[in-house]
């Protein structure tokens, strides 16, 4: 038998016309490639067109695609109809030309840095190369000390750990939404963030240590454990960054505020500084100790939501609404990789221990694998039917990634190939937050609740 892919199609005969069949068929081709080319791809401009050519904007259950297609599918069947968006395309050309030479002169400036932040950016060469060196050195020898055989068994023994988890436990954390929760870099205790002010604090046996209600009555949207566990710090949709000291059960030092609201917040390596991600479309690098902004860093179009540093403390991601991921050396100050391949706004990031693969989560629905070594495309993982809250990579090194979604359930993907092993349903609601401790995994989201899953 031939196989399809083997079928030769014979097109080198005439029509009735007498025009050779395979011709013809290149003569159309050529023609509707002419047409989809003169086919705006703003959807601002293909609504017009179509009002132009005295179409409906839009039916009924039509998207962007849809939409653009079906004014395609009018050029290709009208010349005139052709004529009418020739002279709309050559009549706003020059409009957007202008627009991109204004945006282009906008672009790209600098401010001088201060004496605390030179300070910052020296530190950092000697404190990331030294870790940078101990990475390496732990690499090495964990490779020296491994046999493929021992390669293969791990990832056998992993694979089928990852399929049998199941829940294990769940509380009621809050009477309002949680927002995020943070495991403590003990394993012993995960910090819970949420929408009514309250920060809870649960040990991993999930039995509640206490609750601190210093902040009630704004919306917690982001925390972090300090490395040694002795802080939590939290950011405020209100706009304010506060210290708690986990020794504390009432009390909370505001460290910063303004009227922008933050989104997510990060320990830096150092343990002395924090990133925060605001809606004013910029980040910023705050010093803990000095209670001051080392550095307010714009460089994204939209809303910044997301940050992750790299384990070294040499770089540092942000994910915002543009959709797009930004890589900064924070030694230079410069940004040195822009991430682009969703569709959607970036809610989520995460670096692995590693220190070259970066995860992402969207709101189109995909987790995005990137190799920062390479400028190739990301692994895209189908990982939820809505928008990716959060992504986490196991800590221990152990090659895994959890990641949760607003289709209100947490999935497993195995690190060697990226495939979905196990999809953890027990929500009643969105999930906002995902986590990691040891072996476990804990969740948390609008149903206000905390679930422990184990193998």
């Amino acid at each position: 038998m031939v196989d399809l892919d083997n079928v030769r199609v014979d097109i080198d005969y005439k029509n009735h016309d007498g025009e050779n069949v395979g011709e013809a068929l290149k003569r159309l081709e050529f023609q509707r490639q002419e047409r989809l080319n003169l086919v705006p791809t703003l959807k601002e401009d293909v609504i017009h067109a179509l009002e132009l050519l005295g179409q409906p904007s839009s039916i009924d259950k039509e998207d962007d695609y849809a939409r653009r297609d079906r004014l395609a599918d009018i050029i290709l069947k009208s010349d005139e109809a052709r004529d009418k968006i020739v002279k709309y395309m050559s009549s706003t050309s020059d409009t957007h030309i202008e627009d991109k030479h204004s945006i282009a002169d906008e672009e790209e400036f600098y401010t001088p840095a201060s004496e605390n932040l030179i300070a910052f950016r020296k530190f950092l060469i000697t404190f990331s190369l030294n870790r940078a060196k101990l990475r390496v050195k732990n690499e090495r020898r964990q490779l020296s000390t491994q046999s493929v055989k021992d390669v293969i068994s791990k990832r056998r023994r992993l694979e089928c750990n990852l399929k049998k988890y199941s829940l294990n436990g769940t509380k009621v954390v809050d009477e309002k939404p949680v927002s995020e929760i943070r495991s403590s870099s003990n394993g012993e205790f995960i910090a819970c963030g949420s929408w009514s002010g309250n920060l809870s604090i649960f040990k991993t046996s999930m039995e509640k240590a206490y609750v601190n209600k210093a902040l009630e009555g704004t919306k917690i949207s982001g925390l972090d454990w300090s490395a040694d566990d002795r802080n939590i710090v939290v950011c405020t949709y209100d706009g304010k960054i506060a210290m708690y000291d986990t020794s504390s059960e009432n009390t909370v030092d505001i460290l910063h505020s303004n009227n922008v609201r933050f989104a997510k917040i990060r320990y830096h390596p150092c343990n002395n500084v924090v990133g925060s991600t605001s809606f004013d479309k910029t980040w910023v690098l705050f010093d803990t100790e000095k209670k001051a902004v080392l550095l307010k860093q714009e460089g994204h179009a939209n809303e910044v939501f997301s940050l992750v540093f790299n384990t070294d403390g040499s770089l540092a991601c942000t994910g915002g609404l543009d959709s797009v991921a930004l890589v900064w050396d924070l030694r230079s100050g410069k940004t040195i990789m822009s991430l682009q391949g969703h569709s959607k706004p970036i809610y989520s990031l995460d670096w692995a221990k590693n220190g070259y693969q970066l995860a992402s989560g969207s709101g189109d629905g995909t987790i995005k694998i990137w190799d920062i070594r390479k400028k190739e495309k990301a692994e895209t993982i189908l990982a939820h039917n809505s928008l990716v809250s959060q992504v986490s990579f196991s800590r221990d090194g152990s090659d895994f990634l959890v990641s949760s979604g607003y289709d209100k359930k947490v999935n497993i993907f195995n690190g060697g190939n990226w495939i979905k092993e196990k999809t953890l349903e027990g929500h009643l609601d969105k999930v906002m937050s995902v986590d990691i401790v040891n072996s476990d995994i804990y969740s948390a989201g609008w149903d206000r609740s905390l679930n422990k899953w184990s193998f």
